[in-house]
């Protein structure tokens, strides 16, 4: 099995010595997986294509067999996606800002103290401009630092301009005012180099995931990359995950807690 990704997804108490036994070659399945899974999930960084991809009625055009020499596996099956609308972003974060933070990451056998403070600003600045729930799933840091955060979103064929909406409060709500209220030393502990977004529970298509760069998230929020540019270069990274993926992805879902971010006042 497979998705340090995803050290952030609920614990049971053991009754018995042999449940006791069978618990502890569970989580080490799952310690092993984890690893596996953050070797699988790595991609090149400051990755640009140009191709714009969304999420409206994803059809996969093409797989394309990766293979590195080293011992950790890498994403197989990657699989692009077209689409027909433009995403946006719903806000421009901007180095100024104003910290507010009202929301606190949901600790879990996954999560990593070090990012814990990074992350529940994350939660605090989506909250704030979240115009429709966000709901989180659970997160972990895998290798390299890569931030996972597990997404329960609308399913396209539901809704693709809430599922857009989901994706990009996130990103550029949360996420970009974060790294920027991280680089003007209002925060202490990590911050990761990429956060990853991983789905459950999209019915009718193959869960997918998607990736953004933090060097990246520092040219949108210092207004050297325009907002549709940003939101097209993430959104280009959507791929499916393989069952491997999805299988750990489930496990950081049971035990990473749920949380809904959402200002009610915003709409």
């Amino acid at each position: 099995m497979i998705y340090e990704m995803i050290n952030g997804i609920d614990k049971g108490q053991c009754k018995i010595k042999i449940v006791g036994i069978l618990t502890l070659i569970s989580l080490g399945a799952l310690v092993v997986t984890g690893i596996a899974f953050g070797g699988m999930l790595g991609v090149e960084d400051d990755q640009t294509p140009n191709k714009t991809v969304t999420a409206t009625n994803s059809t996969p055009s093409a797989i394309v067999h990766v293979s590195t020499p080293t011992l950790i596996p890498t994403v197989t099956n990657i699989q692009t996606s077209t689409s027909t609308a433009t995403l946006t972003p719903t806000v421009t974060p901007t180095q100024t800002q104003k910290q507010t933070p009202t929301a606190t990451a949901t600790p879990s056998p996954y999560a990593d103290k070090r990012f814990s403070e990074f992350v529940s600003t994350v939660y605090g600045e989506t909250e704030v401009d979240a115009t429709i729930p966000v709901r989180i799933r659970g997160w972990t840091v895998l290798a390299e630092k890569e931030l996972v955060m597990v997404m329960n979103l609308t399913g396209p064929s539901e809704d693709d301009i809430r599922r857009a909406k989901e994706v990009n409060t996130l990103i550029s709500s949360g996420y970009a005012q974060a790294v920027a209220h991280y680089d003007n030393g209002k925060l202490d502990g990590d911050i990761p180099n990429r956060l990853r977004i991983a789905e459950v529970n999209n019915t009718g298509s193959p869960p997918k995931t998607l990736y953004v760069n933090t060097s990246l998230v520092r040219e949108y929020y210092t207004g050297q990359l325009k907002a549709t540019e940003f939101t097209e270069q993430y959104w280009s990274t959507e791929t499916n995950m393989s069952d491997g993926h999805i299988e750990y992805i489930q496990n950081i879902d049971r035990v990473g807690g749920n949380t809904t971010l959402y200002n009610g006042n915003s709409e």
